[in-house]
């Protein structure tokens, strides 16, 4: 009888001991492991490439394309299809899996400082704030790139990434953006609020000419374009009162009759565009003249 009561005692005591190391194995567990460890299953989640897809929406199979399922996916079933349709997808995951092993996650989303941003506020980007445990410190992550922005981040920042203005901080329930088009009005409206210094700051001034050598001979339809496309870019600084602290001047000379598009520098601040004749200088055209000068500034410092 005794032996069967030292046995069981030995066998609760192996039990305890067994829970309390695993207790201890957990606790002992870096955020840095954890975070990491999210990574990983991140990194299984590939961006979406096809024109259409057919994936399962609240309990329903959906057909479109990757617009259309932006933000309007749950975390769980994007890890099920392991697709993505953004920087937004990866975000909640990320969120899904820190808040899974109890760590304190918030959303953190923010439009793009931009020239094309005012011409098509569709560019931005979300990010995870992670609370440690045990600690008021925050870090921000970044899930799409999945690497750590900082690691002593402050809820009271403004800009993340030196690039983009925050609009929307907090959890996920309270995350009120549910389509493409909810977006793109969220990025109008934290536009409309970033202060005219900011935008001093941050945009770069960029001025459109023609070269006289090709004045209105790009033909009929890129003639009256160049002037609209110049006339929209002007429109930015004057409607906004920015007045930005760099300028860059950018001529526009005829290239080839196709719709192919190049930016070169020539010195200092100057740039040429030639622009393909059958070129509709859309925000992406901007937004593609932006990246460039930026890219090359950076170079340059």
């Amino acid at each position: 009888m005794i032996n069967k009561v030292l046995l069981i005692i030995m066998l609760f005591s192996s039990i305890v001991l067994a829970n309390e190391n695993k207790s201890s194995l957990s606790k002992s567990s870096t955020i840095i492991d954890d975070i990491n460890r999210s990574f990983e299953r991140i990194k299984e989640i590939k961006f979406m490439k096809q024109k259409v897809y057919e994936l399962s929406l609240n309990g329903k199979m959906e057909r479109g394309n990757k617009e259309f399922f932006l933000r309007k996916r749950k975390a769980e079933e994007i890890i099920k299809t392991n697709l993505s349709s953004g920087c937004g997808d990866y975000a909640f995951v990320f969120y899904y899996l820190m808040n899974k092993i109890g760590y304190k996650t918030l959303l953190v989303e923010g439009v793009k400082i931009s020239n094309t941003s005012f011409i098509n506020p569709s560019s931005g980007h979300m990010v995870v704030a992670v609370k440690k445990r045990n600690s008021s410190t925050w870090l921000l992550i970044d899930p799409a790139t999945k690497k750590i922005i900082s690691d002593s981040w402050k809820l009271d920042e403004k800009i993340f990434l030196g690039k983009y203005w925050i609009g929307f901080i907090g959890e996920k329930d309270k995350y009120l953006v549910k389509n493409f088009e909810d977006l793109k009005r969220f990025y109008q409206k934290t536009l409309s609020s970033i202060p005219t210094s900011v935008l001093n700051e941050k945009i770069i001034g960029l001025k459109f000419s023609i070269d006289p050598l090709y004045k209105e001979d790009f033909g009929n339809h890129l003639d009256k374009r160049i002037s609209e496309f110049i006339s929209e870019v002007s429109n930015i600084y004057t409607k906004n009162k920015i007045l930005p602290k760099k300028w860059y001047n950018i001529t526009f000379v005829k290239g080839k009759d196709n719709d192919k598009s190049k930016l070169s520098f020539t010195d200092k601040n100057n740039f040429i565009a030639l622009v393909g004749r059958k070129s509709r200088l859309s925000s992406s055209f901007l937004h593609y003249v932006e990246t460039f000068i930026i890219k090359k500034i950076e170079e340059e410092n």
